[in-house]
Parts: structure tokens; C-alpha cells; sequence
């Protein structure tokens, strides 16, 4: 939750966060809510189904999207 707040304040591509609930007594261990996003999941990592330009472009967004992430401190 944390995490997912302070990058979503620096404007990086996180769900919104809405609540965090640290009781135990709730549902047996800590918990947080967020949105639902929709998007790919991706379980092949060589993009099965891809024409080889889309699975290029695939590779550099993922590719640029950690490169920012690695800017935070």
C-alpha cells in the first residue's frame, strides 16, 4: 500500500489506493483496496500470438516503464 501511494503521488502507472486496514481482526491479516485495472496479463513472457513489431513495442514499454521505476529513490 505504501508503495503502490507514493508511486501513484509521483504519477507512475499504479492503481489508486483507497484504504489500508492493518487490523489482523478484520479478515485474519492486513489488507488494502484498490482500483481495478483493466489490462494483459501476461503468463508467456515471449508474447505468444504477437506479430514480432507489436511483441518489439511490448518489450519497449515494459523496458521503459522499469527504466522510470528505477528513477524513483
Amino acid at each position: 500500500y505504501r508503495v503502490i501511494s507514493a508511486l501513484g503521488a509521483q504519477d507512475f502507472p499504479v492503481p489508486r489506493v483507497h484504504a489500508l486496514c492493518d487490523d489482523d481482526g478484520v479478515i485474519g491479516t492486513a489488507f488494502y483496496v484498490m482500483d481495478l485495472v483493466p489490462g494483459r496479463i501476461v503468463w508467456e513472457a515471449h508474447f505468444p500470438g504477437l506479430e514480432p513489431g507489436a511483441r518489439a513495442a511490448h518489450f519497449e514499454a515494459m523496458n521503459a516503464t522499469i527504466a522510470r521505476l528505477h528513477s524513483f529513490d
